[in-house]
């Protein structure tokens, strides 16, 4: 009876264990669930239709409702999964767990399992709402078992994939970027054959879904999801131990040689000098905009064009009027917020957490350089990649004051600009700020974006319900202080005509610059604090120890080599090191 004996799963519970003890856990969920239910309200109550009116027409309802969580799944399962591997190996515990009685397809088993189990959770949560959409009427039973099948095919597919990400790749940001556009690009490549977004019931009307559509899908993703683990398997020993690398640095690099070897067609000229090989002060900004892909000025000059290209194309396309309107630049406008806010998340983020998960940040605290200068010289990578964004920033800018005739006008100049300095300042330090707290570059990084996207949506969201609840002075009160959010501050700045826009939020004409003033200024502070806050106690928040008086003050530890610190010194030697014997 050996067949029916319980398998045994130390790492599954293990797994299970650790999530269900983080208070993480319930956040992220509380706050997903919110999101959704209020999501689903809206899509019942808003645009201000009565609710009877929908009886029949559920299916509509129950359509938006799926495709909410369908591109909720996309989003989140890449993000838990995709660490599941690569933060064994960052931790260096991977070579551990290899060495126990584990084979590797029971590890690939359980890593999917712990994985696939919350995110199942996520699921069920939009079940409730599915079943308000059925009781509307126009949804089938078919088409209820359909779309909870559907999306439990998505779950695993997209675990499944990250999984392999995560045994594939080194460090967690590329498994991440790997779970992202991986399905997107097998799709392409394979012609839709690859269940990515083809084959999902809802893209175009549920009518069209069968149990039979539902089977040769549920075979697709079953032959995909069992390949993929079957390559993650393969991958989990033979890549266990490949050397962390920065794929960007690297392409970057490539660049260089073979833009050296083309030089000598050139004569051997250089635009851009790197400057001294070594530096005579503050070595660890020479570090950050040396060493590092978006710090050095040379890589960061190439982001630049692949920013600035298009933005100039646009711009003469509307020039001549082969594109009509402003509203490309404004497209542009707010395509590059998205791109620089992503940028500046990863990189501040990123600063601090790289140095703990590469085991580094010890290395630095042992330094002489004090706690508050090591941080302002780490963000130095980031300052220099701020100045490079703002450059694309002010030719939109620019352009639309001149295109626009706005001539000696200049407060969309003022306003734009100011904003546009502004956020990405405060952006830096949110981010900075974060990845300060927390150990893992990942979470650092998705908790960036998470205070981003609540900064801006959650006001959005919060504004609708005033405008639907309330009426009079008082709706107009609130409606005008949540529109100071950054997303609407940016907007009310570039919308054209942006009188109307501004009333809608609650602002007339003399009104609008005082607020426009007022919420830039909390920002700013806004700014300082979290300024003022990492810097001081720099060293304790980054983990330098302290050593004891006797008369129980607490001191940073001396500047200088620790072999040259006295042996009857009754100091606790620094860092935990005991001075070596005459």
């Amino acid at each position: 009876m050996r067949f029916l004996k319980r398998p045994e799963t130390p790492l599954l519970l293990k797994e299970l264990s650790e999530l269900a003890a983080r208070r993480r856990t319930y956040v992220v969920r509380f706050a997903y669930a919110t999101a959704l239910f209020a999501a689903g309200l809206l899509l019942l109550f808003g645009g201000n239709v009565n609710p009877e009116a929908l009886l029949g027409r559920g299916l509509g309802l129950f359509q938006s409702l799926f495709w909410i969580e369908y591109v909720a799944v996309l989003v989140l399962v890449p993000a838990i999964t995709a660490s599941a591997l690569t933060i064994e190996k960052e931790r260096e515990t991977l070579a551990i767990l290899l060495l126990t009685t584990i084979r590797p397809v029971e590890i690939i088993l359980q890593k999917f399992l712990s994985r696939v189990v919350p995110a199942l959770s996520y699921v069920m949560l939009s079940f409730p709402l599915m079943a308000v959409a059925y009781s509307y009427g126009g949804v089938t039973r078919d088409h209820l078992l359909i779309a909870c099948g559907s999306l439990i095919l998505a779950v695993i597919y997209s675990a499944s994939f990250s999984l392999l990400c995560s045994s594939y790749f080194r460090t967690t940001v590329e498994a991440v970027m790997a779970s992202y556009a991986g399905p997107v690009v097998i799709s392409v490549l394979t012609l839709g054959l690859a269940p990515f977004m083809t084959g999902m019931p809802g893209s175009d009307s549920f009518l069209g879904a069968t149990p039979e559509n539902f089977v040769l899908l549920f075979a697709r993703v079953s032959i995909c999801s069992l390949l993929a683990l079957l390559l993650a398997t393969e991958f989990l020993q033979s890549r266990a131990f490949v050397p962390a690398r920065n794929v960007l640095l690297q392409v970057f690099q490539a660049m260089d040689r073979w833009f050296n070897e083309w030089n000598t067609v050139t004569g051997g000229v250089v635009l851009v000098h790197d400057g001294k090989p070594l530096p005579e002060d503050h070595p660890v900004a020479w570090r950050e905009t040396s060493k590092r892909s978006l710090g050095t000025f040379r890589y960061l000059v190439r982001v630049l064009v692949v920013l600035e290209l298009p933005i100039l194309f646009v711009s003469q396309m509307v020039n001549i009027e082969m594109v009509r309107g402003h509203q490309s630049m404004s497209y542009l406008w707010y395509t590059l917020w998205v791109i620089s806010v992503a940028m500046l998340c990863v990189h501040a983020a990123n600063v601090i957490t790289s140095e703990r998960s590469r085991q580094t940040l010890d290395v630095l605290l042992a330094t002489p350089i004090p706690g508050r200068q090591l941080m302002q010289e780490k963000l130095a990578g980031v300052r220099r990649l701020l100045l490079v964004l703002s450059v694309p920033f002010v030719t939109i800018i620019a352009f639309e004051h001149w295109y626009r005739d706005y001539k000696w006008d200049l407060s969309y100049l003022a306003q734009s600009l100011t904003a546009t300095v502004v956020f990405g300042w405060l952006l830096m330090w949110i981010a900075f700020s974060i990845g300060l707290r927390m150990r893992s570059g990942l979470a650092a990084i998705f908790t960036s974006l998470g205070v981003v996207a609540a900064a801006c949506g959650v006001p959005l969201l919060l504004s609708y319900a005033a405008r639907l609840t309330l009426r009079g002075a008082a709706a107009n009160v609130i409606v005008a202080g949540l529109s100071l959010n950054p997303a609407t501050i940016l907007r009310m700045a570039e919308t054209v005509p942006a009188e109307e826009f501004r009333m809608e939020q609650g602002w007339s004409r003399l009104s609008y610059p005082w607020g426009f003033a007022g919420g830039l200024a909390l920002y700013v502070l806004a700014g300082l604090y979290l300024r003022r806050r990492c810097l001081r106690g720099a060293d304790a928040r980054l983990g330098r120890p302290t050593t004891h008086s006797g008369t129980g003050q607490t001191r940073r530890p001396p500047a200088g080599n620790a072999v040259h610190a006295s042996p009857d010194s009754s100091q606790i030697p620094a860092f935990g090191i005991e001075p070596l014997s005459p």
